[in-house]
């Protein structure tokens, strides 16, 4: 039973990092379009700024 449980664990810890790096490559684009998307903003307001 022991050299069974040994033999399960390990699988699901590495199943548990693949499931945390697939998470965090869906959210990484999403983040960077968020931070684009308000750079653009920042851009926006700034060039206001300087035709004032």
């Amino acid at each position: 039973m022991t050299k069974k449980n040994t033999v399960v664990n390990p699988s699901k810890k590495n199943s548990g990092k693949l499931t945390l790096i697939k998470r965090t490559s869906r959210t990484i684009p999403a983040y960077i379009k968020a931070t684009i998307k308000s750079n653009e903003k920042t851009i926006e307001e700034n060039e206001r700024l300087l035709t004032k």
